[in-house]
């Protein structure tokens, strides 16, 4: 049996799952249901798009080290993605570079 809240907003009995978790409350749930969470958000960056857009462009100017590493983990596994099943390990292989262990006496090359 699914648990019922009721949107502050709309007034209306929802399931749980129509509602976003937020771990500050009582029942671990938003008190907007998912479409009244959607409005309030969209409505609230229209209103203060300058602020937000602002906000961004300073966070991205003081953190590039952190973009650029997001963007090359982003297009190596885009890349990765790519490529065919057998041909991964291959050329995480061929990239490497070879190791040499040593084995008793003997020199192996891997």
């Amino acid at each position: 049996m699914e648990i019922l809240l009721t949107c502050t907003k709309c007034k209306i009995e929802k399931p749980e799952s129509e509602f976003r978790n937020q771990t500050s409350t009582k029942t671990k749930k938003k008190a907007y249901c998912i479409p009244c969470d959607n409005l309030y958000n969209k409505n609230r960056y229209l209103a203060k798009k300058d602020k937000c857009i602002e906000k961004v462009l300073l966070w991205q100017s003081k953190n590039k080290r952190k973009i650029k590493g997001y963007k090359s983990k982003f297009l190596l596994n885009k890349k990765l993605k790519n490529q065919p099943k057998e041909n991964i390990n291959t050329t995480i292989l061929e990239s490497a570079e070879p190791t040499v262990i040593p084995i008793n006496d003997n020199i192996q090359i891997c």
